[in-house]
């Protein structure tokens, strides 16, 4: 058995940290890393491949044929040999993903993936862990109404995911301030108190089931608060964020949680290794992370031990 990690751009330092004590590396295609064995658990890979192989063909038309002896659907990655891997997408009757538009965008849907190591070497997996090949989500963009980017990072985590905050439940918005991601989670509806020291935008704070609290974000005490989410962008140490977070769980007043872990100067490997010692949850690099990491707290999650085949919960992806 062989798995796939694939590193975001700049980040395959920390990809090939975590990987390494596991034994030899080899970098297959650009940023895409390959290693014997089954997957391991890895903060820093945005798409892992499972049980992959590698076939020689002979055409476009035979790599096809393999593909489609194994399962209907897959999703092509575009590295080494970009259009003779994208002829063989056509000859499958691939579509480019659909532009996800949350919370109003298409499901996606589980499929295998492929991609040409060169003119006649097939590498597919008929399982990974995201939806979209190579880890980058098909998100667009709004450049209006948000008064940063970070709020990709919040949707794309919760694409991911699979499961949304839905209108009527509580969601907590900490380190709120500008108001991206609070902006975002209006849009599905549901209550949000966004806490910081910094006020909002003023067009956040207008929002109609938005509400804002000026202070410290872990002044929060779940003693005496519950919330249905819990969502955090915020810039602090990923020790008291752990601390802050492990609380919660432990109390049971919180069960879902997308919080970002900022990592200062060299990768803190123990920090993240905490993160991912938590239950019912994943540690992962995001496309849209920077030098830092985002911990999903779900109750359908088990505990990140392992990468797991996408989707991570139960859902039921409708047709592109």
């Amino acid at each position: 058995m062989r798995t796939a990690y694939l590193a975001a751009p700049d980040f395959s330092d920390q990809l090939l940290a975590e990987l390494t004590p596991y034994g030899q590396v080899s970098e297959v295609a650009d940023r895409v890393y390959l290693q014997d064995g089954p997957a391991h658990r890895c903060a820093w890979a945005v798409d892992v491949w499972f049980d992959v192989h590698e076939v020689p063909i002979e055409s476009i038309g035979d790599a096809a044929r393999i593909l489609k002896s194994i399962q209907p659907f897959w999703r092509p990655l575009l590295r080494q040999e970009p259009r003779r891997t994208g002829l063989i997408a056509d000859k499958l009757g691939l579509r480019p993903l659909a532009q996800q538009e949350p919370p109003d965008g298409p499901k996606l849907r589980p499929s295998g993936v492929f991609t040409l190591l060169s003119r006649d070497r097939l590498l597919y997996a008929s399982a990974h862990s995201r939806p979209f090949p190579g880890g980058e989500p098909p998100l667009t963009e709004d450049h209006c109404n948000p008064p940063s980017r970070a709020y990709r990072k919040l949707w794309e985590a919760l694409l991911l995911l699979g499961d949304t905050p839905q209108p009527g439940q509580k969601v907590y918005d900490l380190g709120a301030s500008p108001g991206s991601w609070t902006w975002a989670l209006a849009r599905y509806g549901c209550e949000v108190i966004a806490i910081d020291k910094a006020p909002l935008d003023d067009r956040i704070t207008a929002l109609p089931n938005v509400s804002f609290q000026q202070g410290s974000a872990f002044a929060l005490d779940p003693r005496h608060n519950q919330a249905d989410w819990i969502c955090s962008d915020i810039i602090c140490y990923p020790k008291r964020l752990h601390t802050f977070v492990d609380r919660w769980i432990e109390l049971g007043n919180c069960q879902r949680f997308v919080l970002t872990v900022k990592l200062q100067g060299v990768t803190d490997f123990d920090a993240l290794k905490a993160f991912q010692d938590l239950p019912n949850g994943v540690t992962t690099h995001l496309w849209f992370n920077k030098h830092e990491v985002t911990w999903i707290g779900h109750p359908s999650l088990s505990r990140d031990s392992t990468p797991q085949a996408w989707p991570w919960i139960a859902t039921k992806p409708s047709p592109e």
